[in-house]
Parts: C-alpha cells; sequence; structure tokens
C-alpha cells in the first residue's frame, strides 16, 4: 500500500483569542484546512452514512446538508480502498466539508479495536455498567475481550490491521486517509470514526490534521482514542454515537464563522 504523505493545512497565522472556547477551537481547524479566499461556511456539506442499515430514520441533519448513503461487500483492503473512492467521487464533485456517521452495528468491534491499539484492557475500554444491567454489561465485555485479542498481535502494523477489523472500520480508515490527502475538512463521529482515524493516522502520519472530533460520547475507549490522536471533542454530551455529534459540530462551526470577529 503506497501513501504520499498529505499536504499539510494552512501554515498561515490564525492569531484568533480563545474568547469563546471549543467554538474558537474549531473556527481555528477550519480556517487552518482552508486553501485560501475568505473564511466562508462550507459549501457542499455530505453526511457519509452506512446503507447497510436502510431502515434507519435520517439523522435530522439540514437540509442543505445531503446524506450520501455507501453499502459494499467487500471486506479489508478492498473496503478501505472503497471509502478512499467515496471521498474522491466526493471531492471531485466540490465537496467541501465531510461529516462521518457511526453505525451502532459496529460498536463493538470499534470499541475493540480502540483498545487494541491504544492498549487498555476491556473493562477500561467499555466502563462500567448500569445498576441491573450487569449481564448486559459481561456480554458486551466478553465480546469487546474477544475482538480485541484478535486484533493485538496487528494493533501496531497498521497494513495488517486493515485486513483484520470490521468492514465499516476499514472503510472508515479510507474516507479518513483520502479526506486528508484531498484536503477535505472531515468531522469525526464517535467510537468507529475514531477507530478508523486511528488506523488512518498510522498508515498516514499527520493526516490527522485534517479531522475534528465533533463530540465524545460515553465509552472510554472513544475517549482514549481521541487522546491518543491529540484531538479535543467540540462537544462532550455523551451523545450516541449516530451521525448527531458531527451535525451539531457543523451548526456550531457555522455559528463561529457567523459571528467571528
Amino acid at each position: 500500500m503506497s501513501l504520499v504523505f498529505p499536504p499539510s493545512p494552512s501554515t498561515r497565522p490564525v492569531e484568533r483569542p480563545r474568547r469563546r472556547g471549543r467554538l474558537d477551537d474549531l473556527l481555528r481547524w477550519y480556517e487552518s484546512c482552508l486553501t485560501g479566499g475568505a473564511l466562508a461556511e462550507p459549501a457542499n456539506t455530505r453526511l457519509l452514512r452506512g446503507g447497510a442499515e436502510a431502515g434507519r430514520p435520517s439523522s435530522g441533519a439540514p437540509d442543505d446538508v445531503r446524506e450520501v448513503r455507501w453499502s459494499t461487500s467487500a471486506t479489508s483492503t478492498s473496503a478501505f480502498e472503497f471509502g478512499r473512492g467515496v471521498v474522491d467521487r466526493e471531492a471531485d464533485c466540490g465537496t467541501g466539508l465531510l461529516l462521518l456517521a457511526d453505525s451502532p452495528r459496529a460498536w463493538t468491534p470499534a470499541t475493540a479495536a480502540i483498545a487494541a491499539m491504544t492498549d487498555i484492557e476491556p473493562v477500561s475500554a467499555v466502563g462500567w455498567g448500569r445498576c441491573g444491567e450487569e449481564r448486559h454489561w459481561v456480554a458486551q465485555v466478553s465480546a469487546v475481550r474477544d475482538e480485541r485479542y484478535r486484533l493485538f498481535g496487528a494493533a501496531r502494523a497498521p497494513e495488517r490491521l486493515i485486513e483484520l477489523v470490521d468492514q465499516e472500520i476499514a472503510v472508515t480508515a479510507g474516507f479518513c486517509v483520502q479526506a486528508a490527502l484531498r484536503r477535505t475538512p472531515l468531522l469525526l463521529d464517535g467510537e468507529v470514526s475514531t477507530a478508523g482515524a486511528l488506523i488512518a493516522e498510522r498508515l498516514l502520519p499527520g493526516a490527522r490534521a485534517w479531522w475534528q472530533a465533533a463530540h465524545r460520547t460515553a465509552t472510554p475507549a472513544h475517549e482514549q482514542g481521541l487522546s491518543r490522536l491529540g484531538l479535543a471533542p467540540t462537544f462532550a454530551l455523551e451523545l450516541p454515537a449516530d451521525g448527531l455529534g458531527p451535525i451539531l459540530a457543523l451548526q456550531a462551526l457555522r455559528t463561529a464563522i457567523r459571528t467571528a470577529e
């Protein structure tokens, strides 16, 4: 697998004082990704959502955000290349910002993948369950433990890891890599997005400059993965990873741009 180091975001100084906390951080990140011209709201924003769960309700995205449903029967490396191709097509159409929407189906493999790559134990990755949900918690921890064990030997070999992880994680890693290569800023969602981003950053060091963590879920592994990437979430509302976090972050970015001094 041959990848060219991504173009770095703009090195021009962004001298905005940090008066509005994470809003200013979000704005500075977006400005650093602009290739030139005046600061403006992102045009042609796309929400990438796996199409395997076609029955899921719409995410509540604004009318001007088009939801792109993807699906593929590809596995491993082919799924990674599929993800790259999706972003290529969107970039060719002039997409200015990408939002990711995770699938709940891939929560367990994503949590396990993060645990393997950050070397944390299953209980630390899942967290402690609520009273009355002990059986469900034990099942979750056991599933994460087994998947983590399967992946752990390849945790430091991203090209091998791509061949082993869940399909959606591999596709998401492709999204993250190609977004950096095509100079397209990207808002990450939850555990699946972060697992894919961790692999992408290992394949292509420096790519993370083109991504921003929209939010943080209630899963400890998600916080650990973002910390490893050096990304601070715009929101820490413990929302589920279903696309809502990136949509809220988009609205926050628009507010930050409209009120920029």
